[in-house]
């Protein structure tokens, strides 16, 4: 997991720096610009910060993409737990407690707290007070978690393992932006 997170922040913290100008360069709009960098930039931080360093339009854009696809993860989990379900025979043989035991697997209760609290948020269930508080609880538990993953993070373990894993993370990188590219270029202008 170190590694991954090791690969994937510098590559969306060059995508902070170099998406905007490549958005210049192809004199794409507010939105198409919000579009593409909500769908090729992973980490959400990031996606934000590309956003607005292309303009006001963009960031907002940007940011209500990745939301979305944010929100999107616990339906598609749901969706493949229930598959998984039926291809192991679950659901055919009316083993629920067994189908149950393998959505627990599959959808992580993270993605169950977001949808949780997107649902009470939307419904203006929670006071502005309590939002408040509750992002700075969210803000210091992300804080920690990256603590966390640093602490038991080794230079020399990542080092060792070559620039294959770096490679491939920027291959994946270069080829999500430029399908997510193609993509906005086909689809949204």
């Amino acid at each position: 997991m170190a590694y991954a997170v090791a690969t994937i922040t510098p590559f969306g913290t060059l995508a902070v720096l170099i998406y905007p100008f490549l958005g210049g360069l192809m004199d794409a709009s507010q939105s198409a610009f919000g579009a593409w960098a909500g769908t090729a930039v992973n980490d959400t931080s990031q996606v934000v910060a590309t956003g607005y360093a292309y303009g006001t339009e963009a960031g907002d854009m940007a940011t209500v993409v990745k939301l979305t696809c944010n929100l999107l993860i616990g339906p598609t989990l749901l969706g493949l737990g229930f598959w998984a379900a039926a291809a192991e025979g679950a659901s055919a043989t009316g083993d629920w407690r067994a189908l149950w035991r393998l959505l627990r697997k599959a959808v992580p209760l993270f993605v169950l707290g977001f949808v949780g609290m997107a649902i009470l948020n939307t419904f203006g269930l929670l006071s502005v007070e309590a939002g408040q508080v509750l992002r700075e609880i969210g803000t210091f538990l992300i804080s920690m978690a990256v603590v966390a993953i640093g602490l038991n993070t080794s230079v020399r373990e990542l080092l060792s393992a070559g620039l294959r894993p770096l490679a491939s993370g920027f291959v994946a990188s270069a080829l999500l932006a430029a399908f997510t590219l193609a993509a906005v270029v086909l689809f949204w202008t």
